[in-house]
């Protein structure tokens, strides 16, 4: 997953709005989240 996540990351980047998150997940058999990743835009002052 964190292959995936780093192949995606440049073009996620670009379009990421001001204050914005993507995120992805791992989930098992039971659809419960295992592995997130998050990708967080914030502007810092």
């Amino acid at each position: 997953m964190t292959n995936v996540c780093a192949d995606m990351t440049a073009a996620i980047a670009h379009k990421l709005q001001e204050n914005s998150e993507w995120r992805m997940e791992l989930l098992d058999e039971d659809k419960e989240p295992v592995f997130r990743i998050r990708i967080v835009a914030e502007t810092l002052d």
